[in-house]
């Protein structure tokens, strides 16, 4: 088994793809020891995992309507702030 890791994963989608990475969450855990896994999406998906209780830590992406948003640097910016 590989030691203690980190993950990511970004999913920037629906209910219904999160669901679908419920089995790719439980292969993490289940071949690496004691992974810390952390899940960037927006906020309905993520409170359906927040549910399931099976990933360390949520961050929650709000869109933004302003004229000068760009969806891809205001998630970097959550990546970065959360120090992942």
């Amino acid at each position: 088994m590989i030691e203690n890791k980190n993950f990511l994963i970004v999913r920037m989608n629906k209910i219904g793809d999160m669901v679908c990475t419920i089995p790719l969450i439980k292969t993490i855990k289940k071949n690496f020891n004691n992974p810390n896994i952390t899940v960037l999406t927006e906020e309905l998906p993520g409170k359906f995992l927040n549910e399931i209780n099976l990933v360390d830590e949520i961050i929650i992406y709000k869109k933004n309507n302003t004229l000068l948003h760009n969806r891809y640097l205001e998630i970097l910016h959550l990546i970065n702030r959360h120090k992942i």
